[in-house]
């Protein structure tokens, strides 16, 4: 399955991820560690081919041409769930707009094709960037909570949660159908 812009996460995306993510800015605003492992980006990719395959997550490469620019997914798919969507983009590439549509178009396949009733996302509150992302499409603020996940960064540390319903997202959705195929942002050189 390919759309405009974005592609299902494949092997193919290995060396790509790995140069991104290896930028100690990336782990700053993000669960991904740094030093980022060696064979980082080989087992996250074959961790999402697994949790696609049960049906419990989706992740997509951000493209732009044949660039992969950045990652957005949902994870956490099961009964009752709240399942969380979530992204990042390579530092090269930020700025230029590119997490707002990846995001806009993974709400798409998630209420679409998924048929999701309910998504939610958390950001550090010290990320106001990635806070506007959601903002802009049509996450609403649920609450600012002390960071429990480990993983994100020390215990404590403010995450500020957001949610969006299928309902929430259908009456802000464009009357005319073609948010699929807007395509990228038009490309601009890439600052140093």
């Amino acid at each position: 399955m390919h759309t405009p812009g974005t592609s299902l996460l494949s092997l193919e995306h290995a060396d790509a991820i790995q140069r991104l993510a290896a930028d100690p800015r990336i782990a700053a605003t993000t669960s991904i560690p740094h030093p980022y492992p060696e064979h980082g980006a080989r087992d996250y990719i074959a961790l999402q081919l697994e949790e696609r395959a049960a049906g419990r997550a989706w992740a997509f490469a951000i493209m732009d041409g044949g660039a992969l620019v950045g990652v957005c997914g949902v994870h956490g798919i099961a009964p009752g769930a709240t399942p969380e969507v979530g992204y990042w983009v390579g530092v090269p590439y930020w700025g230029q707009g590119y997490a707002s549509f990846g995001l806009r178009l993974l709400l798409e396949f998630v209420f679409t094709h998924l048929g999701l009733e309910r998504v939610g996302a958390r950001v550090l509150e010290a990320n106001p960037a990635s806070a506007r992302v959601l903002e802009k499409n049509g996450m609403r603020f649920v609450c600012l909570q002390p960071n429990e996940d480990a993983a994100l960064h020390p215990p404590g540390v403010p995450v500020a949660w957001y949610a969006l319903t299928r309902e929430e997202w259908l009456a802000r959705r464009p009357e005319t159908p073609g948010t699929l195929s807007d395509g990228p942002p038009p490309a601009r050189p890439i600052r140093p």
